[in-house]
């Protein structure tokens, strides 16, 4: 039997012989990462796998709702070290010129079609 190198981690192993281009060996990491490896491919050359995945990602997220919530709320480490990191960025960005201001209201979709159609409609009247 011939022996291979693991694409993942690099050691020897025997393949199967009812798998003549086996690269990875059995161990776990390295099964993880030849599925990983497999699904990046997958989802790049076939479109209709890349809409599943989407439409299943969305479909658990719409299910977990409260899922990064209580995450945070369970791991006040995890949610308070997140909170420093991200401290500099958002503190910073509105702290211009020594004072502070509140950000900008949102635009919304229908607002900006309201002035859009009252603008065009001024120039008919």
């Amino acid at each position: 039997m011939m022996t291979r190198h693991c694409a993942c981690c690099g050691k020897p192993f025997e393949p199967r012989p009812q798998v003549p281009d086996q690269a990875y060996c059995s161990e776990p990491d390295c099964q993880r990462a030849r599925k990983r490896q497999w699904q990046r491919a997958k989802i790049q050359s076939d479109p209709d796998y890349r809409i599943n995945q989407r439409a299943a990602q969305l479909a658990w997220s719409q299910r977990n709702q409260n899922y990064w919530r209580t995450y945070r709320d369970d791991r006040p480490e995890y949610a308070q070290r997140i909170g420093e990191k991200n401290q500099p960025r958002t503190v910073g960005f509105w702290n211009i010129g020594g004072g502070t201001r509140a950000p900008p209201k949102p635009r919304f979709y229908t607002e900006t079609v309201r002035i859009g159609i009252s603008a065009v409609l001024s120039n008919f009247c």
